[in-house]
Order: C-alpha cells, then structure tokens, then sequence
C-alpha cells in the first residue's frame, strides 16, 4: 500500500509487527506525483497530523519518503517498489537505510506516470531490482521486457557508462534477490555461487547485450531449486 492511503498508525504497527516475525516489509513509494518532495520543511515532524494526505493538506511539502523514514519503515529489510517520485534526498535516504527499490518501467508507462530516475539510481549507488507490478498494469510477466525499457530510459537520462548491460542484468537477478532478502544465507538466490539454490533460465540469445535490449520472450529453459518448470 502507498503512504497516502494509509494513516499514521498502521504505518507505525505493521513494522513492528512485521520485524517481530523476522519477516520483511514491501511497500509503494514515490509512485505518485502527490508523493514528492515540494520543498524543504525542517519543522514538519512537529505537526499534528493522523496522515501522509493530511500533512499534505496542511502544505507540509515533505516527501513521502521523508515521511515514512520517521516512522520507521524503511530499513535493510525493506524494499519499495516504484521509486519514480524521488529527489536526491530521497535516493540517498534510501542508501542511508539500505533500503532497494524495485523499478517497474512498464506498468508506470501504462498507468500514465514518469520514468524512474535509473540513471541517478545507477549513479549514485541505490540498490535497484527490476518488477512488473502484476498484469493489473503490465501487458505481460516478461521481466526482460521491464529490462529492456530500463535500458532505453537510462540512456536517454544521459547514463552512458558501458557498464549498462551488465548493470541492469545484476539489477534483474542479484538485485532482486537482495530486495527479497535472498542475497544471503541457505536460500540465497539470484548468483552462480557454490551453495546458492539452483535457480537457472536459459535464454536463446548471443550476448548480454541482446539479452538485455531484447531478451524479452527468449527464454527456452527454466530451473527452480534444482527441478526442471520449463522448456520451450
């Protein structure tokens, strides 16, 4: 659930519960214009207020990110999905507190919002993974697909550092893997790596390059914990 729908209470709750459990936490951010920063609002945690919306109505401008930080919410063990409306401040919030974001291009287009600001992601160093937001605003569950859109939109950002392909291919597998708190440990997946789980896709494609700018519908094979799900 986005902040804005939800007040201040169940946004203070749900963590500890959550983390009580040794569970992880997901949430929406910056996933609507209403959630950016406005401008610079020191004094705002001093205000009264029950909600995100109702900070708003006040003319606080803080962002939403800003806002859920000081409940608590963001953390090592927590990864937000969408990550569009977010300024500096916001992206280097989110690397103080180890806290990834999933980036889902596709469904943003669709709905009508902005592109995430993947080249400021990729140059300043946030923990990024890629997702589709589910076919309620994705045409497929092609994740490739969301990778071939990233790749497009960091370069027209201006990120045009030959490292690209082979960033955004860590962001769709050890990237995700860290946002579901996978990179570590028995069950850690998303790596060619002695121990790991033995999660493998098999792409009929040439290069990393093509795999990235066009890997979408491509894949012939998959394994899951070592057992065969797949085969074109």
């Amino acid at each position: 659930m986005p902040p804005y729908s939800l007040e201040v209470q169940p946004l203070l709750d749900v963590p500890d519960l959550v983390r009580n459990l040794c569970l992880r936490l997901h949430i929406h951010l910056g996933e609507a214009h209403f959630e950016r920063e406005i401008r610079s609002d020191d004094g705002w945690v001093e205000r009264s207020a029950n909600s995100f919306t109702e900070l708003r109505r006040q003319g606080v401008g803080v962002s939403s990110t800003e806002f859920v930080d000081q409940l608590g919410v963001l953390g090592p063990d927590c990864h937000i999905a969408h990550g569009i409306y977010m300024s500096a401040k916001d992206r280097a919030l989110l690397r103080a507190r180890g806290t990834s974001v999933a980036l889902c291009p596709r469904s943003n287009e669709i709905i009508g919002l902005d592109a995430p600001p993947i080249a400021a992601y990729l140059r300043e160093g946030n923990q990024v993974s890629v997702g589709t937001d589910s076919l309620s605003s994705s045409s497929s569950l092609d994740l490739l697909e969301d990778v071939a859109v990233l790749y497009r939109l960091a370069r027209e950002q201006g990120y045009n550092d030959r490292d690209l392909h082979f960033r955004l291919l860590k962001a769709a597998t050890l990237g995700g893997a860290g946002s579901l708190g996978l990179r570590a440990g028995k069950l850690r997946a998303g790596q060619l790596a002695v121990g790991a789980t033995a999660d493998l896709a098999f792409f009929d494609v040439q290069s990393v390059e093509e795999l990235v700018e066009a890997g979408a519908g491509t894949c012939r094979r998959t394994i899951v914990a070592g057992k065969g799900l797949y085969r074109a």
